[in-house]
């Protein structure tokens, strides 16, 4: 069924570079619906009424193999209020002289390292727990650094971890170095102070001294006219525009500190962070799924719910061959689309082959599978090599799914065309299992959450069976 990959992809190119030298056809430069922002940060759990709110499972345990290999680690930010909240993006400190182990540690727990070049010792693990039906990211360095490639280096990693206490069982930062650590994290890292971080900085003010590791480090890279006490008053204040306006000041003195290295180690990190990224083009790390069926299979529905809370990058590509929208304007001339189809696969196949390099799922809403339904109708002799052609026209996706229901339960989610109509183009769709490598049939009938939970696994165990970029 495939069409040999290398043949394919100049084919692709081609047709892309015929559309951006011409641009005879503007109308498909629209970029295909995706969701917002790469890693953007996973919501707490929800708050069921009634019950209170607790960790994954799966965090706990990750904790507690760090704790049997006798891994040095300690919490970095929030503290085990968040933790126990719900919360899933976890920054940890690890002794350097324990990386080595942090590795098998999580992967026995079915965590995925995500590829991170150019980032210094640090790395980036993203575990699914099945019976919380939730995502955790956990966030590792060996200390605590800022920049785009973390080139401005604290070298206090290792004292606080030395001062590190237990909160509720968990190793944490002292309450005084988590209260600079946080500072610096604001104004070097985020630029911004978020309300659950003021809250906190102003929770921790009182405990805050200059003899630790974190508080001597910010009364180094303060300006003149400014002292650690004048930051303890800004922030008890709220004065959080004059607090981020230190900066460009910290960040030049942290520059004058090692101006060798911290040049070196942005030169260097750069080169890598090139370099991986054609590593990831290579191997494409990311995965990308199919959703197919009639209409009222709740393709749409399922793909924007996988992106709405899921582990990695998301991107969603409509690949629907017959949108009603594709008949308006320069589509109303006879014979347009059946040259442009083609065109429209291949400029989507190559923002999907994009995506893909760069690790993030891909979710095809609909693909070019529907071309394999036989066709119905007048000139069935062209029509027959027509869809054939259409339905090889781009590069199989890693995962296939069909989601199968009767035609009623489909006619009263959509209102289109009637019952029988859509069982007909139900039975069409089953009809493909045969043709189509590794179709997964997926009973639509159940529940949203049930179909999401059902088609996550899969893909999520794909991501482990396929393994990092090391």
């Amino acid at each position: 069924m495939r069409v040999p990959g290398g043949r394919l992809i100049r084919l692709q190119l081609a047709a892309g570079t015929v559309l951006l030298a011409t641009r005879l056809l503007p109308r498909w430069f629209r970029r295909p619906a995706r969701s917002e922002g790469d890693l953007s940060p996973l919501a707490p759990l929800p708050t069921i009424p009634g019950k209170s709110p607790t960790a994954p499972p799966l965090l706990h345990a990750a904790f507690g193999a760090l704790d049997a290999a006798a891994v040095r680690w300690s919490l970095v930010r929030g503290d085990t209020q968040d933790i126990a909240g719900g919360a899933r993006d976890i920054d940890l400190l690890v002794a350097e002289a324990d990386w080595p182990r942090v590795a098998h540690c999580l992967a026995g727990l079915g965590f995925l390292r995500v590829p991170t070049y150019g980032r210094g010792s640090t790395g980036f693990y993203v575990g699914h727990d099945r019976e919380a039906a939730s995502w955790v990211r956990l966030d590792l360095a060996t200390d605590l650094a800022w920049g785009g490639f973390s080139q401005f280096q604290s070298r206090a990693g290792g004292g606080c971890l030395d001062r590190s206490i237990r909160f509720d069982g968990l190793p944490s930062l002292d309450l005084d170095d988590a209260f600079w650590a946080l500072v610096l994290h604001c104004v070097l890292a985020k630029g911004a102070v978020v309300q659950r971080h003021a809250a906190r900085l102003q929770h921790l003010v009182e405990s805050a001294r200059e003899d630790g590791p974190m508080g001597s480090l910010v009364a180094s890279l303060l300006p003149r006219g400014w002292s650690p006490e004048t930051v303890r008053n800004v922030v008890r204040a709220g004065e959080w525009t004059r607090l981020l306006g230190l900066q460009r000041r910290m960040f030049l003195t942290l520059w004058q500190r090692d101006p060798l290295g911290t040049t070196a180690r942005t030169i260097g990190r750069a080169v890598q962070r090139g370099l991986g990224y054609f590593r990831l083009a290579h191997r494409r790390w990311g995965l990308s799924v199919a959703l197919l069926g009639p209409d009222g299979a709740g393709k749409t529905t399922l793909a924007a719910a996988i992106a709405a809370d899921f582990g990695l990058p998301v991107r969603i590509v409509y690949m629907g061959l017959w949108a009603m929208r594709d008949q308006r304007g320069i589509g109303r001339i006879p014979g347009f689309l059946v040259v442009a189809r083609p065109f429209t696969i291949w400029r989507k196949s190559i923002v999907a082959e994009y995506h893909r390099a760069h690790g993030r799922l891909v979710i095809f809403d609909r693909y070019t599978y529907d071309a394999l339904v036989p066709p119905r109708g007048r000139l069935l002799f062209l029509k027959r090599p027509y869809f054939w052609f259409l339905a090889h026209a781009a590069r199989a996706p890693t995962l296939n799914f069909l989601l199968d229901a009767p035609g009623e339960l489909l006619f009263a989610r959509s209102g289109e065309a009637d019952a029988a109509k859509l069982e007909r183009a139900g039975a069409a769709f089953r009809s493909l299992a045969g043709r189509i490598p590794g179709l997964q049939v997926i009973d639509a009938r159940q529940s949203p959450e049930a179909i999401r939970a059902q088609v996550v696994e899969h893909i999520w165990g794909e991501y482990l069976a396929q393994g990092a970029v090391d």
